[in-house]
């Protein structure tokens, strides 16, 4: 049977590009079956990814390692000049790759102090023994999409997965600012899934230029981008009524960002809405979205409107709450003698 030459072997072998690899391993294929027998051509795919470990999430600096691992099957006898490569994203360069016919190990120079070299699988087959990744300190930058490329002269086989390195809110604020709410917020009802709803509470623009405060949910230092919602409800939790929010995004990092979400609410529409009695609390809701899953962060402020009523001639302010105020109106009655 006629072998590759030191030339397609070394091309197939140490090429650090993932598509030139794959290309060249073809035509290493194509190239034998034109000058063997048909009878002794090469034989349909006999490396066999199995499997594919990648740990799903992983939070931030909780774990001093993990382990990427690319079980395959292969015939032993027939399989000579195994190459496994590991690659992350679409870069071309792999990140490790090992050669088990001659005894090599290698992790590219951005990865090198990220992987294990010494790390080793238990098994008894020296074709299979340095196949898995282990991965040091995992931070939020090793977030990506990891393939694993397992080729012998005869075949190829390949598999990717997703994993996602998250960072939890290093800092979580949520408070308001009182001021003139030039701006009314727009309240939406919301059960369940179903569609928000405008409430249609702005029909007099006078009304409007009444006292209120902005909203403001402050998330600092977090993975990946959240979904941010700020939302009002009864004292019991229950009939959530949606803000419409503003964002801003900042990126502080590759896999690092700050959140501001901001909301105005009118006081004038909470009164009405809610009664003047009614205190209005607002929770701001932080999710994460994650593989499979989402992870909820949330926080909650209790907010008194305040109702400025026109003057009435005459009339006397009495503050009964600090939070409300009531006015009395006296007649005054002049007797001529």
């Amino acid at each position: 049977m006629i072998k590759l030459t030191s030339t397609h072997l070394q091309i197939a072998a140490n090429n650090g590009e993932k598509v030139r690899a794959k290309r060249c391993l073809k035509e290493s294929k194509e190239w034998l079956s034109l000058q063997m027998p048909k009878d002794e051509q090469l034989c349909e795919c006999v490396v066999k990814i199995q499997s594919l470990h990648v740990p799903k999430n992983i939070e931030n600096g909780s774990h001093t390692n993990v382990i990427l691992d690319c079980v395959y099957t292969l015939d032993e006898n027939a399989d000579r000049q195994l190459v496994v490569k590991w690659f992350v994203n679409d870069d071309p360069e792999p990140i490790y790759q090992w050669i088990p016919e001659y005894n090599s190990r290698h992790a590219s120079n951005r990865w090198e102090n990220r992987i294990n070299l010494n790390y080793a699988v238990d098994t008894d087959s020296p074709l299979t023994k340095y196949r898995a990744v282990n991965l040091i300190r995992p931070t939020t930058d090793l977030s990506g999409i990891y393939s694993c490329h397992v080729m012998s002269w005869r075949s190829q086989d390949s598999k990717e997965s997703e994993m996602i390195v998250y960072a939890p809110p290093k800092i979580f604020d949520f408070n308001y600012t009182r001021g003139i709410a030039e701006m009314p917020s727009t309240l939406s009802n919301t059960k369940g899934s179903a569609a928000l709803e405008s409430s249609g509470f702005h029909r007099n623009r006078a009304q409007r230029n009444r006292a209120g405060a902005t909203l403001m949910c402050d998330i600092s230092q977090v993975y990946p981008i959240p979904e941010v919602t700020i939302y009002r409800v009864d004292s019991d939790g229950t009939n959530p009524f949606i803000l419409h929010v503003d964002n801003e995004i900042e990126r502080i990092s590759t896999h690092s960002y700050n959140v501001r979400v901001s909301s105005t609410v009118n006081d004038y529409e909470l009164v009405n809405r809610f009664g003047k009695r009614q205190p209005s609390i607002f929770e701001c809701l932080v999710t994460l979205p994650l593989r499979e899953k989402k992870l909820f962060y949330k926080k909650r402020i209790t907010y008194f409107p305040v109702v400025e009523i026109p003057p009435i001639t005459n009339s006397i302010e009495i503050r009964s709450n600090p939070n409300f105020f009531v006015v009395a109106s006296f007649a005054i009655a002049i007797l001529v003698f």
